[in-house]
């Protein structure tokens, strides 16, 4: 089967036309609801008008990282120092308020040994996204996902745990494996694995991977980047 992106083949096309097709049908949806005089849909609109331009930027950069037409080689996007930090705080900034209007909560936990790391901002923010809105739709209210960075060794570990459903043991394997395509998350309904797809693909282009663990109460996914030496945060 022919691939559109790397590892994306023309199949998976139509999983990306269902992730589209959801918040844009509710956004005509809400629109009509609007006209009938039904207040106080402006955030639900919002919110899926977000989450399908997130989706069209994550493909548009996918786009620029798929291999050359002549198959000389691949385009990378140059990797920096990062303060991981900070760019996970303004991420669990942005999507409060969606945790909010779900009843959910994200807490944060930050080694304070963990510096700077390599990574390119657009694709580092792309990655800790997907994981946070993972956690969003499958986390249990009860508890609060946790958006971590810890220290492993000369590597940085930047991920979420969440409460939800736990992995089907295939999909553990594919993602520890460094899955190569969407891989449907059955015990955690409606996903298609676009969005972790998307997370590994973005985490290979920084030199890291995507890899998971199954706990007794829900899943905790993350990615590794390697640490920086230039300069402190402290």
């Amino acid at each position: 089967m022919e691939e559109v992106w790397p590892g994306l083949r023309a199949e998976d096309l139509v999983i990306v036309a269902h992730e589209l097709k959801s918040p844009l049908a509710t956004i005509r949806q809400l629109a009509l609801l609007s006209e009938e005089g039904v207040p106080d849909l402006w955030p639900a609109a919002l919110h899926e008008s977000d989450r399908a331009l997130k989706l069209v930027n994550d493909l548009t950069l996918l786009a620029r990282l798929r291999p050359d037409r002549d198959g000389a080689g691949q385009t990378t996007l140059p990797l920096s120092p990062l303060n991981p930090r900070a760019l996970c705080e303004e991420v669990a900034h942005e999507l409060k308020p969606q945790f909010y209007a779900s009843c959910r909560n994200l807490c944060t936990h930050f080694n304070p040994r963990v510096g700077l790391v390599w990574g390119e901002p657009r694709l580092f923010r792309s990655v800790v996204a997907n994981l946070c809105q993972n956690a969003l739709h499958y986390s249990d209210a009860s508890h609060p996902s946790q958006l971590f960075i810890r220290p492993k060794g000369d590597r940085v570990l930047v991920g979420v745990r969440d409460y939800g459903p736990r992995l089907p043991a295939p999909v553990w394997r594919a993602i520890n494996a460094g899955s190569s395509s969407p891989t449907a998350i059955s015990r955690r309904p409606g996903s298609s694995g676009l969005g972790i797809f998307v997370a590994a693909q973005f985490a290979r282009a920084m030199g890291a991977s995507l890899g998971a663990r199954q706990h007794s109460d829900g899943v905790s996914l993350w990615i590794d980047l390697a640490g920086s030496k230039q300069g402190s945060l402290w």
